[in-house]
């Protein structure tokens, strides 16, 4: 029997999860519950890139990071003399099409790898971080508890897509969904697109889990079939079922 694929993935990343799901035999159904936007204070953005310019490091949290930084402000120039942490080997990859230095890329890709990474450092006076708004705080909490200038620079906002509703009825209408889930934020949007009847049914269908945070929140949610990943990656997850 073909499994179904529940594409819960942003939208700029529904197709490239499609091809790949499809390419090894899965059904697809496409269900983008993140909007990636750019924000809308670009003023602020541009102020802050140059206030920031001498700091110690930079840290882009995200491919989003990057690509609505550089949305913002094309010419923007990093200092050769800063170290910079790109959190992802894609993240890297894209950053390094706007910057020619050293790029690092935490071990772990996440705040805690990218936090490793700065406690290795000789001396971290000041910090920029790229990210997007309401996101994790943990680099946040790293800086302050060691006295580090922290400047977070939001370049871009989540948001709920529009829904479609031929697709809510492919929903209704199918069996033994596994539920992509690549972050908490995915999951809570998912809460606000559809009906309550539909949401009891989702939740018995089986999640996967990018990691152990967004399981701990699935079951939080009432979601009891949870198969944990560890990664965010479809070629990777696809491995797994």
């Amino acid at each position: 029997m073909t499994k179904t694929i529940l594409n819960t993935r942003a939208v700029e990343q529904q197709k490239h999860t499609q091809e790949i799901f499809e390419k090894n035999g899965f059904q697809v159904i496409n269900f983008p519950c993140l909007e990636i936007v750019t924000v809308s204070d670009t003023d602020l953005v541009r102020k802050q890139i140059v206030e920031t310019s001498d700091s110690d490091v930079f840290v882009f949290t995200s491919q989003n990071a990057v690509i609505h930084a550089f949305k913002i402000q094309p010419n923007w120039k990093i200092s050769r003399n800063a170290t910079v942490i790109a959190v992802g080997n894609k993240t890297a990859e894209i950053l390094e099409q706007h910057y020619s230095g050293d790029i690092w890329v935490p071990e772990k890709h996440n705040s805690e790898g990218a936090i490793e990474l700065i406690k290795g450092l000789k001396k971290t006076l000041s910090l920029a971080l790229i990210t997007g708004k309401l996101g994790r705080d943990e680099i946040q909490n790293y800086c302050e508890s060691n006295k580090i200038k922290l400047t977070q620079i939001n370049v871009y906002q989540r948001q709920i897509p529009t829904v479609d509703s031929d697709v809510i009825q492919e929903i209704q209408n199918s069996k033994d969904l596994l539920i992509l889930a690549t972050s908490t934020t995915t999951l809570a949007h998912i809460k606000k697109m559809v009906s309550e009847d539909l949401y009891k049914k989702l939740q018995q269908q089986t999640i996967i889990s990018a990691s152990d945070r967004i399981t701990e929140f699935a079951m939080k949610q009432g979601f009891q079939n949870i198969m944990t990943t560890n990664t965010a990656d479809p070629e990777k997850i696809y491995l797994f079922l």
